[in-house]
């Protein structure tokens, strides 16, 4: 049984990465875990408050393209800035 299923949180901030767990599976490269979450409620807009990535800026920065696919596809806006405001259409666009 996992957590979620337990009824933990999808959307927690882990202290001391100061990530939630969409963040971690757009940081591993993981479409069943974002696909996952996201049927589970996690919001896809909220961004880490290290760097103010959300899952899509963190997936087009490493080239995931399957997982950026999957972002867009729920609505993941490409417009929105991250903390030295850059966008994730610029890092979408190279790929």
């Amino acid at each position: 049984m996992n957590l979620v299923a337990l009824g933990g949180d999808v959307n927690i901030d882990h202290r001391r990465r100061k990530r939630t767990p969409l963040l971690a599976a757009a940081t591993y490269g993981s479409v069943e875990a974002i696909e996952y979450l996201l049927s589970q409620g996690a919001d896809i807009h909220q961004s880490s408050c290290n760097d103010g990535f959300t899952a899509l800026h963190t997936t087009s920065g490493g080239g995931l393209t399957s997982c950026v696919r999957v972002l867009l596809e729920r609505g993941a806006r490409v417009d929105e800035p991250d903390s030295s405001t850059s966008f994730a259409v610029t890092q979408i666009a190279k790929y």
